[in-house]
């Protein structure tokens, strides 16, 4: 840093002095060492925070006794200097709130200069893009909460947890599938596996249906396989028990006009982002959840259909389409813990899978497998044991979560969509 850097030193010091000087609410107080502009300043907050942690209220001795390799420059008379320099105890908030400003001024001149280094390399444009974005919302999105944890942090939600179940987990609208799984969980990233024609894609737009409708979440549907009317068509049909195949061809008979008339309003309002952009990166859906997270708080699923269509961000860096796959796999995996959605990523499964005895898929039979099967949380295969009998199982292959295992369901293939045999999807909807 440079001496035009933003800073408040002042206060800084006031800030310090008043925690030292008997301000009670110091947990209040949204701030971090890295926001103080002079490095012993932020030590010596980290070393307040220490002290008022072990329940006493930090003075200049004890605050002294808790710093941690302090400077050989460095001398203690400063700490009772500063309780004496405080204009008033009380207005400790508004210090705070002055080294705050200071410190993020600090941060976007930060961005700036790394705009600037971005914008000179050379490289994939819409890859220098998303890092300048990623600059800018790290720079623009307040302190970053991203530390280590200590387990006294971490153990209420171990404990919760215990006593009420993994609340955060939705269900998938199939309860013989969420039986398995227990549903999808934020920051997960789950392959839904299967050969052409078995019913991934129908499997993700539901899944973008009931994540909208029954759980009122924001959905974002990166379709790299059908363009978006189709898409659109595959909704309208799960959602209104509309024909699909007289919405394509436009013999959609009066009675479902009627359905559709009734039902449009509702579809028309439910938070489904659909990008048929082909040759998507891994950077360009992200790039897209963002845009979604910028409007919408609650982005809870991400559907990609499917994974090997995905365009590595620097196909040069290798040939091996195996690895290039294992690299987009593990992109997916980082941006579910990066938006807290969960990713669910349709695959295709080579002709090995309908090779084996029992003609079901195995989890090594995805195609240009890489690495999909290490950095899945969950892994989904999709078989059709008889294609005169519409019925789907749904073979969980690897679940970090609970266990493997087999749920049937019914392909309502005019309706474009999978209903557990026991329950029509339709009333699940409702």
């Amino acid at each position: 840093m440079n001496d035009e850097m933003p800073t408040a030193n002042d206060a800084e010091v006031s800030l310090l002095g008043a925690c030292m000087s008997g301000f009670p609410d110091i947990d209040d107080i949204d701030l971090e060492s890295s926001d103080f502009y002079q490095r012993i300043n932020g030590d010596i907050w980290a070393a307040i925070r220490r002290v008022h942690a072990t329940g006493a209220q930090p003075d200049a001795v004890s605050v002294r006794l808790a710093l941690t390799n302090p400077p050989p420059s460095f001398n203690p008379v400063r700490l009772f200097e500063m309780t004496q320099l405080v204009p008033v105890v009380a207005r400790a908030p508004f210090y705070a709130e002055q080294v705050a400003a200071a410190s993020g001024r600090r941060r976007l001149m930060e961005a700036s200069v790394a705009l600037s280094e971005i914008a000179n390399e050379v490289g994939d444009i819409d890859e220098q893009r998303e890092m300048a974005r990623q600059a800018v919302d790290d720079a623009t999105r307040g302190r970053s909460t991203s530390k280590a944890r200590t387990i006294a942090d971490i153990l209420p939600s171990v404990i919760d947890t215990a006593q009420n179940g993994r609340t955060a987990l939705l269900g998938s609208g199939w309860p013989d599938v969420d039986r398995l799984i227990g549903g999808l969980g934020p920051g997960r990233l789950v392959v839904v596996g299967a050969r052409p024609g078995v019913g991934k894609s129908v499997m993700g737009t539901n899944l973008a249906l009931h994540f909208a409708h029954h759980h009122e979440h924001a959905v974002l549907l990166a379709s790299l396989e059908m363009p978006e009317d189709e898409v659109g068509q595959r909704l309208l049909a799960a959602f209104a028990d509309a024909n699909l195949s007289s919405l394509q061809d436009g013999t959609t008979d009066e009675r479902t006009w009627q359905k559709i008339a009734e039902r449009h309003a509702a579809l028309d309002a439910l938070p489904i982002h659909i990008d048929d952009t082909a040759g998507q990166t891994v950077t360009h859906i992200r790039k897209k959840a963002r845009d979604v997270q910028r409007t919408r708080d609650d982005l809870a699923l991400i559907v990609v259909d499917y994974l090997q269509l995905v365009r590595p961000a620097d196909d040069r860096k290798s040939s091996n389409r195996a690895e290039q796959v294992g690299q987009i796999s593990r992109d997916l995996k980082l941006l579910a813990r990066e938006t807290g959605a969960c990713v669910v990523a349709m695959a295709q499964v080579n002709r090995e899978g309908t090779k084996h005895q029992d003609g079901k898929p195995r989890m090594t039979d995805l195609r240009e497998s890489g690495s999909i099967e290490a950095d899945a949380d969950q892994v989904i295969l999709l078989h059709q044991p008889d294609d005169e009998i519409p019925e789907i199982e749904v073979l969980v292959d690897k679940n970090r979560h609970g266990p493997k295992g087999v749920a049937n369901l019914q392909m309502q293939g005019f309706y474009a969509r999978l209903a557990s045999v026991s329950r029509h999807y339709g009333r699940e909807l409702a």
